[in-house]
Protein backbone atom coordinates (compact mmCIF):
# COMPACT_ATOMS: atom_id res chain seq x y z
CA UNK A 1 0.00 0.00 0.00
CA UNK A 2 1.50 3.66 -1.38
CA UNK A 3 1.30 6.66 0.95
CA UNK A 4 -1.60 7.91 -1.32
CA UNK A 5 -3.71 4.68 -0.40
CA UNK A 6 -2.59 4.49 3.28
CA UNK A 7 -3.92 8.56 3.64
CA UNK A 8 -7.04 7.80 2.30
CA UNK A 9 -7.71 4.10 4.49
CA UNK A 10 -6.81 6.46 7.44
CA UNK A 11 -8.89 9.43 6.74
CA UNK A 12 -11.75 6.85 6.22
CA UNK A 13 -11.17 4.82 9.11
CA UNK A 14 -11.31 8.28 10.85
CA UNK A 15 -14.65 9.46 9.33
CA UNK A 16 -16.39 6.10 10.44
CA UNK A 17 -14.73 6.40 14.32
CA UNK A 18 -16.05 10.02 14.34
CA UNK A 19 -19.56 9.87 13.04
CA UNK A 20 -21.00 8.29 16.44
CA UNK A 21 -20.03 11.41 18.32
CA UNK A 22 -21.32 13.60 15.50
CA UNK A 23 -24.29 12.03 15.89
CA UNK A 24 -24.34 12.27 19.58
CA UNK A 25 -23.81 16.19 19.52
CA UNK A 26 -26.47 17.02 16.59
CA UNK A 27 -29.97 19.07 17.21
CA UNK A 28 -31.16 15.91 16.04
CA UNK A 29 -30.05 13.67 19.11
CA UNK A 30 -30.91 16.85 21.74
CA UNK A 31 -34.64 16.75 20.41
CA UNK A 32 -34.34 13.10 20.70
CA UNK A 33 -33.28 13.32 23.82
CA UNK A 34 -36.35 16.03 24.37
CA UNK A 35 -38.51 13.23 23.88
CA UNK A 36 -37.25 10.52 25.58
CA UNK A 37 -37.22 12.97 29.06
CA UNK A 38 -41.17 13.80 27.65
CA UNK A 39 -42.11 10.11 27.31
CA UNK A 40 -40.53 9.72 30.89
CA UNK A 41 -42.54 13.12 31.81
CA UNK A 42 -46.03 12.09 30.95
CA UNK A 43 -45.10 8.23 32.63
CA UNK A 44 -44.30 10.08 36.03
CA UNK A 45 -47.18 13.14 35.25
CA UNK A 46 -47.54 15.25 38.31
CA UNK A 47 -51.00 15.75 37.58
CA UNK A 48 -51.93 11.92 36.66
CA UNK A 49 -53.03 9.39 34.18
CA UNK A 50 -52.63 10.66 30.81
CA UNK A 51 -55.42 10.53 28.93
CA UNK A 52 -58.16 12.26 26.74
CA UNK A 53 -58.89 14.53 29.67
CA UNK A 54 -55.13 14.87 30.36
CA UNK A 55 -54.65 18.82 31.36
CA UNK A 56 -58.53 19.03 31.46
CA UNK A 57 -58.00 21.60 33.82
CA UNK A 58 -55.45 23.45 32.01
CA UNK A 59 -56.83 26.84 31.08
CA UNK A 60 -54.34 29.58 32.20
CA UNK A 61 -51.64 30.72 29.90
CA UNK A 62 -47.52 32.09 29.99
CA UNK A 63 -46.31 33.05 26.60
CA UNK A 64 -42.64 34.79 26.80
CA UNK A 65 -41.83 36.87 23.87
CA UNK A 66 -38.25 37.85 22.71
CA UNK A 67 -38.86 40.10 20.29
CA UNK A 68 -36.77 40.94 17.16
CA UNK A 69 -33.82 43.09 17.51
CA UNK A 70 -30.61 44.42 16.73
CA UNK A 71 -28.60 42.11 18.97
CA UNK A 72 -31.17 38.49 17.36
CA UNK A 73 -33.68 37.86 15.23
CA UNK A 74 -36.45 35.23 16.06
CA UNK A 75 -35.14 32.73 14.13
CA UNK A 76 -31.62 32.95 16.48
CA UNK A 77 -34.19 33.24 19.61
CA UNK A 78 -35.40 29.58 18.22
CA UNK A 79 -31.95 28.58 17.87
CA UNK A 80 -30.33 29.75 21.17
CA UNK A 81 -33.15 29.15 23.91
CA UNK A 82 -33.64 25.30 23.10
CA UNK A 83 -31.79 24.36 26.65
CA UNK A 84 -33.85 26.97 28.44
CA UNK A 85 -37.54 25.72 27.15
CA UNK A 86 -36.40 21.90 28.08
CA UNK A 87 -34.94 23.94 32.05
CA UNK A 88 -38.41 25.72 32.06
CA UNK A 89 -40.88 22.72 31.02
CA UNK A 90 -38.78 20.72 33.69
CA UNK A 91 -38.86 23.25 36.34
CA UNK A 92 -42.74 23.37 35.84
CA UNK A 93 -43.40 19.71 36.04
CA UNK A 94 -40.85 19.48 39.20
CA UNK A 95 -43.33 22.32 40.52
CA UNK A 96 -46.46 20.28 39.24
CA UNK A 97 -47.60 23.73 37.70
CA UNK A 98 -48.17 23.08 34.19
CA UNK A 99 -46.14 22.41 30.91
CA UNK A 100 -44.58 23.46 27.50
CA UNK A 101 -47.26 23.58 25.11
CA UNK A 102 -45.40 24.87 21.98
CA UNK A 103 -43.44 27.99 19.98
CA UNK A 104 -43.15 30.04 17.46
CA UNK A 105 -40.95 32.56 15.26
CA UNK A 106 -41.65 34.82 12.40
CA UNK A 107 -43.93 37.40 13.21
CA UNK A 108 -41.63 40.01 14.97
CA UNK A 109 -40.57 37.87 17.65
CA UNK A 110 -40.26 34.38 19.19
CA UNK A 111 -43.04 33.39 21.49
CA UNK A 112 -42.84 30.12 24.09
CA UNK A 113 -46.49 28.97 25.34
CA UNK A 114 -46.79 27.28 28.64
CA UNK A 115 -50.00 25.70 30.39
CA UNK A 116 -51.26 25.20 33.14
CA UNK A 117 -53.46 26.11 36.24
CA UNK A 118 -52.50 29.19 37.99
CA UNK A 119 -50.57 31.57 35.50
CA UNK A 120 -49.16 32.93 38.56
CA UNK A 121 -47.64 30.72 40.06
CA UNK A 122 -46.54 29.09 36.49
CA UNK A 123 -44.87 32.99 35.77
CA UNK A 124 -43.08 32.60 39.27
CA UNK A 125 -41.69 29.10 38.63
CA UNK A 126 -40.46 30.10 34.79
CA UNK A 127 -38.98 34.12 36.03
CA UNK A 128 -35.62 32.43 37.43
CA UNK A 129 -34.86 30.06 34.17
CA UNK A 130 -36.06 33.09 32.09
CA UNK A 131 -33.40 35.43 33.88
CA UNK A 132 -30.67 33.38 33.46
CA UNK A 133 -31.53 32.63 29.20
CA UNK A 134 -28.79 33.18 26.92
CA UNK A 135 -31.88 35.87 25.51
CA UNK A 136 -33.13 38.68 27.31
CA UNK A 137 -37.09 38.56 27.13
CA UNK A 138 -38.72 41.37 26.22
CA UNK A 139 -42.63 40.88 27.55
CA UNK A 140 -44.57 38.21 29.33
CA UNK A 141 -48.34 37.45 28.91
CA UNK A 142 -50.59 36.06 31.73
CA UNK A 143 -53.40 34.31 30.37
CA UNK A 144 -56.82 33.33 32.29
CA UNK A 145 -57.68 30.97 28.75
CA UNK A 146 -56.27 32.20 25.05
CA UNK A 147 -59.53 34.20 24.65
CA UNK A 148 -58.80 36.61 27.91
CA UNK A 149 -59.54 39.39 26.54
CA UNK A 150 -57.13 41.71 28.85
CA UNK A 151 -53.92 39.29 29.77
CA UNK A 152 -51.50 40.70 32.76
CA UNK A 153 -48.10 42.24 30.61
CA UNK A 154 -44.85 42.02 32.41
CA UNK A 155 -42.12 43.64 31.23
CA UNK A 156 -38.93 43.10 32.11
CA UNK A 157 -37.09 45.53 35.30
CA UNK A 158 -34.59 47.81 33.52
Amino acid sequence: MNHRQLGRALSVIALVVSIPAIVACSPLSAAKSSVDWMRGALEDSPVGDVDESYGSDFDDWVIVHFADNDDYSSKDAFDQLFDTETVADEALWEHEAGLIDGNEFGTGSYDIYFVGEDRATMWEVLEPVFDDAPLAWTSVELFDGLEDPAPTLISPEL
